[in-house]
C-alpha cells in the first residue's frame, strides 16, 4: 500500500457508512408510511370533504354539491 493509501480508504469507509445509514433510513420510512387513502380513517365524510377543498382538489361548485348531498343523506 502507498502512503496515501489511507485517504483513500478512509474515505472509502465513511462512504460505506453513510451509505448504509442513508439505506437503512429510506427503508424504514417506506415500512412506517401509511397506505394510501388511510390518512381518511377515522374522519366523517364531511371532514374528508372539507380538507379536499381546502387543498383546492375541488372547486367551489363541487364542493357545495357533495356538502348538500352529504347532509341530505343523514
Amino acid at each position: 500500500m502507498g502512503s496515501n493509501d489511507w485517504v483513500t480508504m478512509s474515505f472509502a469507509m465513511v462512504a460505506f457508512w453513510s451509505l448504509l445509514v442513508a439505506a437503512v433510513f429510506v427503508i424504514r420510512k417506506n415500512w412506517t408510511t401509511r397506505p394510501p387513502g388511510e390518512e381518511f380513517v377515522g374522519r366523517t365524510p364531511l371532514q374528508t370533504l372539507d380538507e379536499r377543498f381546502a387543498r383546492g382538489e375541488i372547486d367551489a361548485e363541487e364542493y357545495q354539491s357533495r356538502r348538500e348531498i352529504l347532509r341530505a343523506g343523514r
